[in-house]
């Protein structure tokens, strides 16, 4: 009995031994089944890309993003540099202003406007304005009286503006040494107003001084120093300039035309035009081009100061204080 109760028991072992065996044995191989089939899952990620053909390659150029191109880097720079920079291009921006201004109201073959004024009117006002300086009327002196009343006015304007800052002082300096006080004119047709206006040639200020006739009539003009562009003592240097062509020619025509182009032209123009002439038309042919065209537009600068208001033109707002303290130390 006690036999066949340990043979019973272990064929009961020996029957549940498998059951209890097959669990581990199932679950190793579907263990390596799924990491198998994960790795070959990452390994057909990480297979190359099969190149492409030409025309794939090129639709696949045309939807992918460009790269941005890399920022333009500007260059830092000092407060010298900078200055020096907007320095230059002031100087610029005054040189190209006063070469239009000078060859659309100075020059003899700038084109004409046109007016609709009668010629009897121009006539009657230039009379009126009764100068010791002849103000005479024909068809030049109209195309440069237009010339500074057309278009609005917009030019005259601003030099209107800028009258109200420069003339006071130019008239008393003008009255003091005896002249005329529509040579306050000069300015206008010489810089169009602009203290620091340089023309080409190298001359400089309101009055448009060469250097060495700067010097010789007491401005100091060096590498510092321009005084050509100190409005009070270039107006005075410019009335004693005036008196002494005065004196030369008696005449205020010539005197004005030689202040442009200097006596030595003058007197060339009086030679070739017989000796005999008295005034800059009898000379007007045989003058530099750019002299030609002086006298009538003093002459016009002359009339648009003194009837703007007639054709519509009011002066423009200074840019500058018109009433200033000067201190000197």
């Amino acid at each position: 009995m006690k036999r066949l109760t340990v043979l019973l028991l272990f064929c009961l072992c020996a029957a549940q031994a498998p059951a209890l065996d097959r669990k581990p044995r199932n679950l190793r191989p579907a263990a390596q089944a799924a990491e198998t089939e994960t790795g070959a899952e990452e390994w057909q990620l990480e297979e190359p890309v099969q190149p492409q053909s030409a025309p794939q390659a090129a639709e696949t150029a045309v939807h992918s993003t460009p790269e941005p191109e890399p920022a333009c880097v500007i260059p830092e720079l000092s407060a010298e540099q900078v200055d020096s920079l907007v320095a230059e291009w002031r100087e610029r921006q005054r040189s190209e202003a006063f070469r239009e201004f000078f060859n659309t109201y100075v020059l003899v073959d700038s084109l004409p406007a046109e007016s609709s004024v009668p010629d009897s009117v121009y006539t009657g006002r230039l009379r009126a304005l009764a100068s010791p300086i002849q103000l005479p009327y024909n068809s030049i002196v109209r195309s440069y009286i237009n010339r500074y009343v057309a278009s609005g006015g917009s030019t005259i304007g601003r030099i209107l503006g800028m009258s109200q800052y420069y003339f006071p002082l130019i008239e008393d300096e003008l009255i003091k040494e005896g002249l005329p006080v529509e040579l306050r004119a000069l300015p206008i047709i010489e810089s169009g107003l602009s203290s620091t206006a340089i023309s080409h040639a190298g001359a400089a200020g309101l009055w448009q001084f060469m250097p060495s006739t700067g010097r010789s009539y007491g401005l100091e003009v060096n590498s510092l120093v321009d005084e050509r562009c100190d409005p009070i003592l270039s107006t005075k240097a410019a009335c004693r300039y005036l008196k002494d062509l005065y004196r030369i020619y008696k005449e205020w025509s010539l005197a004005i035309a030689a202040y442009n182009c200097g006596p030595g032209n003058v007197n060339k123009a009086l030679a070739r035009a017989g000796g005999e002439s008295r005034s800059f038309w009898d000379i007007y042919d045989f003058l530099p081009r750019e002299t030609r065209g002086y006298v009538p537009a003093f002459i016009g600068a002359s009339y648009a100061y003194s009837y703007h208001r007639n054709h519509g033109i009011e002066p423009e707002a200074a840019p500058i204080p018109l009433s200033v303290d000067t201190i000197r130390i």
